[in-house]
């Protein structure tokens, strides 16, 4: 009892001095805390207070005026360089390079330099940017759609400028030349039958050299389009209107729908590759992009086949298709789409009804209107470069069927 009650009695002391030492502590830095509302009177607080945003506002003057002065050094150089970029035009492309640096690695622009004609040195400068939007300009001749003139070597560009798989010209032009011998000569085959023979036959073949899994095929009744591509079954399906006469038959553009949604194929396999490297499994490719597992696993079991600048080109297809603002955009556009086409048609159906001049002003305002949410829909970089292919086959091709159709698009 005597240890407790002397224990007590040391204790208390030393818990009470604790006590008004940290009190003192709390009404000294009270004394000091800022007060915003008097930032004029004479307090300890409000002297922090002004201190710190003087200092804060300096800070950020400071590092304006170094921002003012890095782009305009960059101005200053761009200007010294030709090219079809303006000098702000080439600052803002330097920037792309440089707010993705997990993308445009060291060995990555290197790359690209080199595939531009500029000296490989892993860091982009005004006249490689420059180099870049000549690039552009020489690819977009006898090609559709356009690429931007803009010195950004992004998902449109690179595979545009490092062809691989189904984009490489050698691939395209076999293709098409095989193709239409087929057509040519179908003797008492059904046109249905041509079209499965060709994806069996040439773009089964082509996967198989490129270790990718065979797509299977069907022929559906109003798919709504020429084509599509879904890889959750790892199907290319085909409109069945093509191939019975009337506006729709045209075996050129057949032909280059099924490379378009071929290539559509590959870029799902592309991008479970890069996943893959990644880390991810095929179940974990699988749970994100619906892709057939089967095929997963094949993509899993090759994913080193895919080169460094052939990973940022499927993370490019990955942002388009999975990104948060490439669904967001993809959701807008299919909207504006459906509702375009629908406005077509009924302004189609009242023209041929009523030929007047009011209802045919009708009904080319809805045909520009349906343009407009196509040619939106063709920019998306997953829909981009399977067109540029499907243009190039309908070029080798030749001349398509002409049809007396007035609400068909230019």
């Amino acid at each position: 009892m005597a240890e407790k009650a002397l224990a007590s009695k040391v204790r208390s002391p030393s818990r009470r001095r604790r006590q008004k030492h940290d009190d003192s502590l709390h009404q000294i830095a009270g004394s000091f805390r800022a007060v915003p509302d008097r930032p004029h009177d004479p307090y300890p607080g409000n002297v922090l207070y002004l201190q710190q945003v003087i200092g804060n506002q300096a800070v950020q003057r400071l590092l304006i005026a170094r921002q003012e002065a890095a782009v305009a050094e960059a101005e200053a150089l761009a200007t010294a360089v030709d090219g079809p970029l303006s000098p702000a035009q080439v600052v803002k492309a330097l920037s792309y390079y440089k707010r993705r640096p997990n993308l445009y690695t060291r060995e990555i622009i290197m790359e690209i330099q080199f595939a531009v004609g500029s000296v490989p040195t892993g860091k982009m400068t005004p006249l490689d940017v420059q180099m870049v939007a000549k690039k552009q300009q020489e690819l977009n001749v006898d090609a559709e759609p356009k690429l931007k003139i803009d010195g950004m070597a992004g998902p449109r560009t690179l595979p545009t400028v490092f062809k691989f798989g189904l984009s490489e010209d050698d691939s395209i032009s076999q293709y098409t030349e095989k193709a239409k011998e087929k057509w040519d000569n179908k003797g008492n085959k059904s046109e249905e039958d041509i079209a499965r023979e060709i994806v069996d036959e040439l773009i089964n073949k082509r996967f198989a050299d490129l270790k990718m899994p065979p797509l299977k095929v069907e022929i559906q009744e109003n798919l709504g389009s020429r084509g599509s591509f879904r890889g959750s079954d790892w199907t290319m399906r085909l409109d069945a209107r093509q191939f019975r006469p009337g506006r729709f038959h045209d075996l050129r553009d057949t032909t280059a729908t099924i490379y378009h949604e071929a290539r559509h194929a590959e870029h799902d396999f592309r991008i479970a590759q890069m996943l893959a490297q990644k880390g991810h499994t095929a179940e974990q490719i699988e749970a994100r992009t619906a892709l057939e597992l089967s095929v997963a696993r094949t993509a899993v079991a090759v994913k080193y086949d895919l080169t460094p600048i052939q990973v940022v080109m499927a993370q490019g297809w990955f942002d388009s298709l999975y990104g948060y603002e490439g669904l967001e955009r993809r959701s807008q556009n299919s909207q504006k789409l459906r509702s375009a086409f629908a406005s077509r048609e009924a302004a189609c159906e009242v023209f041929k009804a009523d030929p007047t001049p009011e209802n045919r002003t009708r009904l080319e305002r809805a045909k520009a209107r349906l343009q407009e949410a196509i040619d939106e829909h063709d920019d998306m970089p997953h829909e981009f470069d399977p067109e540029r292919l499907e243009a190039r086959v309908e070029q080798l091709f030749g001349e398509g069927e002409e049809h007396d159709d007035p609400c068909r698009l230019k």
